[in-house]
């Protein structure tokens, strides 16, 4: 054959070689390798062969992030079906896929049976939240944790309440819409019993949104029936009731105070003589629900006291009040007081003191060195080795101490001597009632190793 020929023939043939691993390196198995430059945004959305329905292939969508293509990389497949409550398919609904520090995977919407699918690369931080959306239907979330669960998830069926449409508008108590000039320009819905979903998801139990001109507000999404606390920014409400919220839509007027019309709760504290009592910290008495959200005041230099109303207190139900300061008997008085209704007098009597006298049992020399605690006698019968504050310093001229702002009740004094002193420590029981109680007389006797 001449040499020609022969060159000619060697060229054709690695001409062929060379396209062969050309054609054989764009694909990948199953078909599915792409070039960079074909590669889609993360959330594109296909239609692939999905599980066989009466004999024929359903197509399935599937949210793709094609670096978990380009790479080559193990992908993360999370698959599922979305049905009503009587278990039908939801058509209309979507899929997201939340993935921290990468962004978003979807919306993938459902095929006709309801099934969808989500791939996308192994991130980094392996939590990620599946978010699932659809009309006239609850919202519902779930979070993963891949580490815990693996990278190919079948979350079943996930059940998609009826949901409702929520808005509603501010007014005064005279029906006129109140601005959002006139307010903090927010209410915040929250679910009263904090249930969540059917199965592993949950659904949105707390939101909050802006207010717009008119006074008018509206929820984003369709929430669970039920019942919701609402609370405005900046205002009171007049009714601190839950709102119930019923499908397919509810709309409700909140009638709110502004903060000129909050109603306020004023008084005087004085003592047994009339004399007013300065620095006594006033408070909703503890037998009140909701006391928690009033800031307690200081009476001031002449007694006087002022509380203002807030939620989630009931506007028309009267209330307790608590009033204590040093020397003095803490008081709580019943559930009599009503906001804006006059003025209270509280009156407190002095605290009993007790008059403490320490000496050596062997002489009855007094004690100078050592410090008095107190604890309820129950405690001390409970715990013998408890030990209540020290109240006192540690040096008495005479060994005379007295003890005040002593609350009603049966009560263990404890005397501890200077530890270099050779003394045992002293206990003696004391009952403290409305009067004021008679002197104590403590005797300590020495510590056995001091003994002779």
């Amino acid at each position: 054959m001449p040499v020609r020929a022969v060159v000619i023939l060697v060229l054709v043939c690695v001409c062929v070689a060379l396209a062969g691993m050309m054609l054989s390196g764009s694909s990948a198995p199953g078909g599915a390798r792409r070039s960079s430059a074909a590669a889609g945004p993360i959330g594109e959305v296909r239609a692939v062969a999905g599980p066989r329905s009466g004999g024929m292939s359903v197509r399935v969508p599937v949210a793709v992030d094609p670096t978990a293509e380009e790479s080559g990389a193990a992908a993360v497949h999370i698959r599922g079906r979305l049905v009503d409550e009587a278990g039908r398919p939801v058509r209309a609904g979507e899929v997201v896929c939340s993935i921290p520090a990468a962004g978003r995977v979807g919306p993938v919407g459902c095929d006709a049976d309801g099934r969808f699918a989500v791939r996308f690369a192994i991130p980094v931080d392996p939590r990620i939240t599946l978010e699932v959306l659809a009309p006239q239907r609850c919202t519902m979330f779930r979070a993963l944790h891949l580490d815990a669960i693996g990278h190919d998830i079948d979350v079943g069926d996930v059940v998609l309440r009826a949901g409702v449409l929520f808005s509603g508008r501010l007014v005064d108590r005279a029906g006129v819409p109140v601005s959002p000039g006139q307010l903090g320009a927010r209410v915040t819905l929250r679910a009263v019993d904090g249930s969540t979903g059917p199965g592993a998801f949950d659904v949105v139990n707390a939101a909050v949104t802006a207010v717009a001109a008119g006074g008018s507000f509206a929820f984003r999404g369709w929430w669970r029936p039920g019942e919701y606390q609402l609370q405005v920014d900046g205002l009171a409400r007049v009714d601190a009731e839950p709102v119930r919220l019923l499908p397919p839509e509810t709309h409700v007027d909140l009638v709110v105070l502004r903060p000129d019309e909050i109603p306020e709760l004023r008084g005087v504290v004085v003592d047994e003589r009339g004399e007013p009592l300065h620095s006594a910290r006033v408070a909703i008495g503890s037998a009140t629900s909701g006391a928690g959200s009033i800031e307690p005041d200081r009476s001031a230099a002449d007694g006087s006291f002022v509380l203002r109303w807030a939620p989630p207190l009931a506007l028309h139900e009267p209330v307790s009040l608590s009033v204590a300061r040093a020397g003095y008997r803490s008081v709580e008085t019943p559930a009599i007081h009503s906001w804006g209704a006059g003025r209270v007098r509280l009156v407190l009597e002095r605290a009993p003191r007790l008059s403490i006298r320490v000496v050596r049992a062997a002489d009855d020399s007094p004690v100078e060195d050592f410090v008095v605690r107190m604890i309820s006698a129950e405690a001390a019968r409970r715990t013998a080795a408890r030990r209540g504050d020290a109240l006192t310093g540690r040096t008495h001229p005479g060994g005379v101490v007295e003890i005040g702002d002593l609350q009603a009740g049966d009560w263990v004094v404890v005397v501890e001597p200077a530890a270099d002193s050779g003394l045992a420590e002293g206990r003696e029981e004391v009952q403290i009632g409305a009067g004021a109680p008679a002197p104590l007389l403590i005797r300590l006797e020495e510590r056995a190793e001091y003994r002779k």
